[in-house]
């Protein structure tokens, strides 16, 4: 059975064109550009949240944006840049572990008072599960295909499809990656990354976590709901 994201996804227009998800490549930083993958996923969930559930927490979308409606590349960008500066360091060339991306979540949640808790991994029977139950609470997830171990350049990368009728077609493939899944059914994942629609097959992935990275590395920011936090006055985003 497919579980899916309840809102349209988030979508950025630039240049004249509408993305699915934020893109690190549009950065103008190098450093970014190779590592801040982690930092687009962030972004993107956060406003996934604020826009159709938590908008109360933050005045981020006090003038109103339809859920249906790109945003505009400035607003996205100024909110990555934000996020990035406050919760979300980037080490060059390294990027960011799980739990550093976890821990700037929850900086986020205590911050704005959203009722969330992130945290890094579950067990390997719990993966999928978890994934589908997130997704029903309309919750994005963010999940990593880790980089080789312990060969860190071995160079197996797990590969990334795009759908065209009821094929699926292999176009790329990657290693030491953030993506985020919007829908889980028996056989694949759908996801965005760098800005597009791909899919990542269930049971490829298991096999790359398993033989080529470990399950440290290749996991899941799990969030669930939590009891509320004290009264806090609301304030400004950015």
């Amino acid at each position: 059975m497919k579980q899916s994201l309840r809102h349209s996804y988030l979508s950025v227009r630039k240049d004249g064109i509408v993305s699915f998800g934020g893109d690190q490549s549009w950065d103008h930083r190098p450093h970014m550009r190779q590592s801040a993958c982690g930092v687009i996923a962030a972004a993107d969930l956060l406003l996934y949240l604020l826009r159709n559930e938590y908008h109360d927490s933050c005045r981020l979308f006090a003038n109103g944006v339809k859920q249906d409606e790109p945003l505009s590349w400035e607003f996205y960008a100024d909110f990555f840049e934000w996020i990035h500066r406050k919760y979300l360091p980037v080490i060059p060339h390294l990027g960011m572990i799980g739990w550093e991306l976890a821990w700037g979540l929850n900086r986020f949640f205590r911050h704005y008072g959203i009722p969330l808790k992130a945290s890094w991994g579950v067990g390997r029977k719990d993966f999928f599960p978890t994934m589908s139950r997130m997704l029903e609470a309309d919750i994005p997830v963010i999940f990593s295909i880790g980089p080789n171990f312990p060969l860190r350049f071995a160079g197996h990368k797990l590969p990334l499809y795009q759908k065209q009728g009821k094929q699926y077609r292999k176009v790329t493939a990657v290693n030491a990656h953030f993506v985020t899944a919007v829908s889980l059914d028996d056989q694949w994942i759908e996801i965005s990354s760098w800005g597009k629609h791909y899919y990542v097959n269930r049971r490829e992935y298991w096999e790359y976590a398993k033989k080529r990275s470990g399950f440290l590395l290749s996991n899941m920011v799990k969030i669930e709901k939590r009891e509320p936090f004290g009264r806090l006055h609301k304030r400004n985003c950015i």
